[in-house]
């Protein structure tokens, strides 16, 4: 029934162009309830996942490496890059939960900025400081976190993402497109967008204009994922956190995701670098409750795991190909969760 819904609901937002390509995956206790796709080869596609790379990537990685006791949360940026004064005493959770003092984005694609140009640039800037003692959600602190890495462990992004956590758990499907290396099967990547800038369409390399500064890898932005991919990573993350896996610490992840049921609703807040529902008006919709954490991706994509409920949804979409300025998706995707947890629930 629900997935006899969900198909009339997400084949009829594509025929008014909010989007060509879409993915949901609605998964409860770790098992399959539904997964729908709809435009050509949909569960095998690629989508630029914006955004989830922060938590699904950097993060994941950063808890990866605290559990392995190669990191510690309370660790200084500063003991290991030269960094501007305000962020002389900043640590890794703080850059991780966006309280690290940084503005949110900087125009590095038109300035013809590298990749070392731009971490330099957002480490040492005294400029970047917001000079708010409050959350500022900030691609420029995950750009400076992955600078901070890279640097600490001598091995760029993609390399300690395969290394530390694709190889070990043998995930396929999620990656980086290093834009210096010859891309092939183009025609399994969701065509992204219509680039103003780049004036070309976007497939196959990172939409993020920053990101594609950065040789289209960074801790912000960059990685290409499927939809079973992504959804097998998340409950990676689920099963530590209900204490089935010890890959990554258990105790970390319930003492950070557990606060969020604690949190001022109205405020928005992060724990180990996932977001939460933010109210009254929530992508989410209105069904998850307080102990909801996830992420949203500036290209159309997004996941939201209600802890309470145990309940996961996986949303991939390519809502930008027909323009940025897409009001419909808005509408869509809590209209969707919405229709997702009545049937559930």
């Amino acid at each position: 029934m629900l997935e006899k819904v969900l198909t009339h609901e997400i084949e009829l937002a594509r025929s008014k162009k909010v989007f060509s390509h879409a993915y949901c995956h609605v998964f409860r206790h770790g098992q399959e309830i539904t997964e729908v796709s709809c435009g050509d080869k949909s569960h095998s596609l690629y989508y630029d996942l914006a955004s989830l790379t922060k938590p699904l990537g950097l993060a994941v990685l950063v808890i990866r490496l605290v559990t392995l006791k190669q990191l510690s949360l309370d660790d200084k940026i500063s003991d290991v890059i030269p960094v501007a004064p305000y962020l002389q005493s900043v640590t890794v959770l703080e850059i991780l939960n966006h309280d690290g003092g940084l503005i949110d984005w900087y125009n590095y694609f038109a300035l013809h900025f590298n990749r070392i140009d731009i971490f330099k640039d957002v480490a040492t800037n005294p400029l970047f400081s917001h000079g708010l003692k409050r959350t500022t959600y900030s691609d420029l602190g995950y750009i400076l976190l992955t600078y901070y890495l890279e640097t600490r462990f001598k091995m760029r992004l993609d390399q300690l993402l395969i290394t530390f956590i694709f190889e070990p758990q043998k995930i396929q499907g999620l990656h980086f497109i290093p834009l210096d290396q010859e891309r092939f099967n183009i025609d399994q990547y969701v065509p992204t967008e219509h680039c103003i800038v780049r004036h070309r369409l976007i497939q196959a390399e990172v939409m993020d204009e920053n990101a594609w500064r950065m040789n289209g890898i960074s801790g912000h932005a960059g990685l290409f994922a499927t939809g079973p991919a992504l959804s097998r990573l998340i409950k990676i993350v689920q099963s530590c956190f209900y204490n089935e896996s010890s890959f990554l610490d258990n105790d970390l992840l319930k003492k950070h995701f557990s606060q969020a049921k604690k949190r001022d609703l109205y405020v928005r807040k992060f724990f180990l670098g996932f977001d939460t529902p933010t109210y009254p008006n929530s992508q989410t919709g209105s069904h998850f409750s307080d102990s909801t954490i996830g992420h949203l991706g500036f290209s159309g994509t997004s996941f939201w795991w209600d802890m309470e409920q145990n309940v996961t949804v996986v949303l991939l979409a390519n809502r930008c190909l027909n323009g940025r300025r897409n009001i419909e998706f808005t509408k869509f995707r809590p209209k969707l969760h919405d229709l997702i947890m009545k049937n559930i629930l």
